[in-house]
């Protein structure tokens, strides 16, 4: 197995200058609660799914529940994303979104 040589790797290696650098490492106010209204959406929409068609056909049940599983995927993402405090710069604050609006919804302990 290869393993990578941090003394060699530096931010000057991904061959963009610091201003870009800096507005990739920012933090966006408002992407987080976009993403989470979205996420909201798709896994309702899923849910219905799974109770209209499985009333047609118990063949659609896998099919749908592989859609609801990315979905809860997404949301354990964002739970990852609060703990390491990306979501916002007041901890309060991602400590509420990362606990109740994403981690419960998936059966995950966010301390």
């Amino acid at each position: 197995m290869k393993y990578i040589d941090k003394s060699k790797y530096s931010r000057a290696d991904l061959g963009i200058n610091i201003s870009q650098m800096r507005e990739l490492e920012e933090l966006h106010s408002t992407k987080p609660w976009i993403d989470l209204l979205f996420l909201y959406f798709q896994t309702a929409l899923f849910v219905f799914l799974a109770i209209k068609l499985t009333t047609y056909s118990l063949f659609f049940y896998p099919i749908v529940i592989f859609f609801i599983s990315g979905r809860q995927g997404a949301f354990l993402q964002l739970v990852h994303e609060a703990s390491h405090n990306l979501i916002s710069k007041n901890k309060t604050l991602n400590d509420f979104y990362g606990q109740w609006l994403t981690s419960f919804l998936v059966g995950v302990n966010y301390k």
